[in-house]
């Protein structure tokens, strides 16, 4: 089964917002985008529900079950939960080979397939997202939107932290360049905060 991707989120990668729409020459080149990456696609993710600790001692501290994260933005974005969901998500390396040799014949196109991997990838991120809720909500408690490594203070440095803890290297094949850069490159990682009374989402 091919990777679904949203159109109209591709067109939002390439900067069409607010109503505005390609050319219908320019949106069959991206509809062809698409559908390569969509066939090149190999959706994988790796999955883990950690206990949220926050650290009475450190201000703006928490432990993701045993990673230690000194974040203010994060501590804030997950105040209220007491647990959270882990995960790590890619389209695989097809995509990015793609992607290479595009880019030897003009930059248009690669930036094509640059948006519709971005958006494959979102797919992915929406699917885990909806499982997780539907666990969340079994288990009595609501989700707060997913924080990734790299926003406000949460330091990419933490990457080889939670691809640890997911082993996705061996259950998704997602590793890491040396600058916290993930392989493949369209992948994404983060946490989403659990709880259980109606905590307000920063």
């Amino acid at each position: 089964m091919q990777q679904k991707i949203d159109k109209k989120e591709v067109w939002r990668y390439l900067g069409y917002r607010g109503g505005a729409q390609p050319d219908d020459e320019t949106a069959q080149v991206i509809d062809e985008c698409i559908g390569q990456v969509a066939a090149a696609a190999v959706p994988k993710y790796a999955l883990a529900w950690v206990p949220v600790v926050f650290d009475q001692n450190e201000p703006d501290t928490l432990l993701l079950g045993d990673m230690r994260v000194a974040s203010k933005n994060l501590c804030r974005h997950l105040q209220g939960c007491h647990e959270a969901a882990v995960f790590a998500a890619t389209v695989g390396i097809g995509v990015d080979r793609l992607i290479k040799k595009a880019a030897v014949t003009g930059m248009a196109r690669t930036a094509m397939l640059q948006a519709a991997g971005a958006a494959a990838v979102e797919a992915v991120c929406d699917d885990i997202n909806g499982q997780i809720r539907l666990e969340a909500g079994r288990r009595g408690c609501l989700c707060k939107t997913r924080y990734s490594p790299g926003f406000g203070d949460f330091k990419l440095s933490h990457q080889p932290e939670v691809l640890g803890m997911l082993n996705a290297a061996k259950k998704a094949g997602i590793t890491l360049t040396d600058g916290y850069l993930m392989i493949p490159s369209k992948s994404v990682t983060a946490v989403i905060g659990i709880y259980k009374e109606a905590v307000k989402d920063e």
